[in-house]
């Protein structure tokens, strides 16, 4: 299966932007989400569906360039990572005044493992949505 990602134009009521990836499968590469983050954005909700067996680490970066797996280990250490069971569906919700902000770029990736460690082979497929705010 392919992946999809599918980007919502900025919401002008509520300055969001929502990124919907299907089918994220590939446990050796990041993506970018293409959320537009040249203003600074703010993430405040990602769900994730596991639709495997086996549990994932989703991990997200605030990096201006594709982080690559060398050796089973990230090249740029995730700044989040968020666990996910098999067969389930997790909703992280971050709120306060001092949410993480991303302002260099907005990449994701998957690993069978926690941390900065990452998979030089294997597939996974997971379902994710993140919301961002201005």
């Amino acid at each position: 299966m392919s992946t999809i990602i599918r980007v919502n134009s900025t919401f002008p009521e509520v300055s969001s932007q929502v990124c919907s990836i299907d089918n994220f499968s590939d446990l050796t590469t990041a993506q970018s989400t293409t959320i537009d983050v040249s203003g600074g954005v703010h993430l405040f909700q990602i769900i994730i569906t596991n639709n495997t067996t086996t549990a994932s680490f989703v991990k997200i970066w605030n990096h201006g360039s594709q982080p690559t797996i060398s050796t089973n280990t990230w090249s740029v250490q995730p700044d989040f990572v968020l666990p996910i069971e098999g067969n389930t569906t997790a909703d992280y919700t971050f709120t306060g005044i001092h949410q993480f902000e991303f302002a260099t770029g907005f990449f994701i990736g998957a690993s069978s493992q926690g941390g900065g460690y990452g998979d030089s082979s294997g597939a996974t497929d997971l379902d994710i949505t993140i919301f961002v705010k201005s």
